[in-house]
């Protein structure tokens, strides 16, 4: 189906004023918008399904994903712009990866014993559906800390930030592993290390580059 200019116009300004009416919700009733945006999502494709028997929507399905990731991207990236790394936050960033690193291991060993006691699962399999469940999403707590101070506000944005990077380490380090041995987590390790370094240096780099850019 052939989608003319003015059907775009019209999707992108409808979609401007639902931002609008999301950012009026949060300010109202306190509740991040990203928590409406996903509710809202979730109801309409209920809605598509059970009254138009709209299951898949090709094309916009793959948009909707790209859109979706460089919205949590930019969501996350709006709320580190604030930061700053200097010695005087060095406590603070340390205390945000260990709570963020202790969260994600009792959070899981909790709902890893629940499930193996009541719904009989291995602990392998356990671990891999509880995962997702122990972070806690920068998308949604970034937002959310805007109407804290400004300590527990950097804090919320380095916990939920390390959260979300050690979640996704430590889920893919499972799924891509069934057996786990010594060997294997110290190759785990090493990838991390080679990942730190490669970060640091492209980053120095950024930096100098920047630098550069503004004397000019």
């Amino acid at each position: 189906m052939a989608i003319s200019t003015d059907l775009i116009i019209v999707i992108i300004s409808v979609l401007i004023l639902i931002g609008y009416l999301f950012e009026i919700t949060y300010r109202k009733f306190r509740v991040p918008s990203i928590v409406v945006l996903i509710v809202s999502g979730v109801v309409i494709k209920w809605f598509l399904s059970r009254y138009f028997h709209v299951n898949e929507m090709g094309w916009l399905d793959v948009i909707l994903k790209v859109l979706g990731t460089i919205g949590l991207i930019l969501i996350v990236l709006e709320g580190t712009l604030e930061l700053k790394i200097r010695r005087d936050n060095l406590n603070l960033i340390r205390d945000g990866f260990v709570f963020s690193f202790l969260e994600i291991v009792l959070v899981s060993l909790i709902l890893c014993l629940y499930i193996t006691s009541v719904q009989h699962f291995d602990w392998y399999q356990s671990v891999v559906n509880v995962l997702p469940f122990a972070v806690v999403s920068s998308a949604i707590a970034i937002p959310a800390s805007q109407l804290l101070n400004k300590g527990d506000k950097f804090f919320v944005i380095y916990q939920s930030s390390f959260s979300d990077v050690l979640g996704v380490l430590i889920f893919n380090f499972f799924v891509l592993n069934e057996v786990i041995s010594w060997g294997v987590v110290g190759q785990f390790f090493l990838q991390i290390v080679l990942l730190l370094i490669i970060s640091v240096a492209a980053s120095i780099i950024l930096s100098f580059l920047l630098n550069r850019i503004k004397h000019k």
